[in-house]
């Protein structure tokens, strides 16, 4: 009965650590701070890139318009507006992400807990395995 349960448990693990465990195991080397911070700051590092991407096109697609009126042209309205949709940009994609990346740690964090409990129950089967080898070996023994 041991050895069933032990090749089912061996089986649910490896299972684990080949389709969950290299994804899962990148957030338990990180303290959670750490973890959603990073991945916040590299969420706002792509939106400012992408940002300044899409305003140069924009004036790129525009300069004729904007040469054309250069003079007559509000430029303090054009940067406060683009200041705030950059910063309205910035503060939803940055809440954004860090709600997924911390409800992915959260469960980057239970399953570890789980696999971890798994690897426990393994090693108490192979003890009672063991131990059994061993009072069966020391039985054999006292016999001759």
């Amino acid at each position: 009965m041991l050895k069933k349960k032990k090749i089912m448990l061996m089986t649910k693990l490896a299972i684990y650590d080949k389709l969950e465990g290299k994804n899962m195991s990148k957030a338990s080397k990180y303290f959670r701070s750490d973890y959603v911070s990073w991945h916040v700051i590299k969420t706002i590092a792509a939106v400012t890139i992408v940002y300044a991407l899409c305003a140069a096109l924009w004036f790129i697609y525009n300069s004729e318009l904007i040469m054309q009126n250069i003079m007559s042209i509000n430029y303090f309205a054009i940067i406060r507006y683009a200041v705030l949709l950059y910063v309205v940009l910035l503060l939803s994609y940055g809440a954004i992400s860090y709600i997924v990346y911390s409800v992915k740690y959260s469960k980057a964090a239970k399953s570890l807990d789980k696999y971890e409990k798994g690897l426990k129950q393994l090693a108490k089967i192979c003890v009672e395995e063991r131990d059994k080898t061993v009072e069966t070996a020391h039985d054999e023994g006292d016999g001759e």
